[in-house]
């Protein structure tokens, strides 16, 4: 008897007005997003998982811009959860809750993706012994927010040298990721609504440790969403 065919996801428009009023919502919309989008990648067969991870390992050695989309994630979420809800003004706290939530499930997607670590680059890929490259315990080590905007300073200079070659491997590579995640990497949606949720919890925040904090990571952002690969 026939195995049955398990069809292939829709195609989602990230950029739809059903689901960019559900991001804009605030972190709540952002998070139900990430973890749909999650959920979409844990459905994917063995040998699709296999192929993200690959060219996901293409684009962290050979893009910045896409090797920020991996690190950003991970620094906002470590830089959220040292900021303590119940020390922020009373009507933000479980705002603030979702968004450190959130930015763990969107951890979690970049795990389902690139891995655990953020990949070292090989001795094929064009940003092999760039110093703004590091692996995850090292961005943790240090100050990892000054470490990506480091990374995300040197986007341009590392684009306008490409050989053709190497951007044949992120073209590539940005194809597999957008084919088998339905066109959503590099969730530039979702970035977008942790920005906005920052935003809005910044406006209440007069604690001028948590605001430094909480200006330096919408700043981030705000400056990876200017940038192109």
């Amino acid at each position: 008897m026939a195995r049955p065919v398990t069809p292939a996801p829709a195609k989602v428009d990230v950029w739809s007005d059903e689901n960019r009023e559900q991001v804009l919502d605030g972190a709540k919309g952002t998070t139900e997003s990430v973890i749909r989008i999650a959920d979409r990648i844990r459905a994917l067969s063995p040998k699709a998982r296999t192929s993200i991870q690959q060219a996901a390992q293409v684009l962290q050695g050979n893009c910045p811009y896409n090797r920020a989309a991996f690190q950003i994630p991970i620094v906002l979420s470590a830089a959220a959860d040292r900021i303590e809800a119940d020390a922020l003004t009373w009507g933000v706290r479980e705002e603030w809750r979702r968004i450190q939530a959130g930015l763990r499930h969107h951890v979690g997607v970049v795990e389902l993706v690139g891995g655990p670590d953020l990949t070292a680059p090989s001795f094929v890929d064009h940003l092999l012994g760039r110093p703004e490259i590091v692996s995850r315990a090292e961005l943790m080590e240090g100050d990892s927010i000054a470490a990506t905007r480091a990374l995300l300073d040197h986007i341009p200079e590392a684009v306008a040298s490409y050989s053709t070659p190497t951007l044949d491997r992120i073209r590539d590579a940005e194809g597999v990721l957008e084919a088998e995640t339905s066109g959503l990497w590099p969730l530039k949606l979702e970035l977008v609504g942790w920005r906005m949720a920052i935003e809005r919890v910044r406006v209440h925040v007069h604690d001028p440790v948590a605001a430094s904090q909480l200006d330096a990571m919408v700043d981030l952002l705000a400056v990876w969403l200017e940038q192109r690969c």
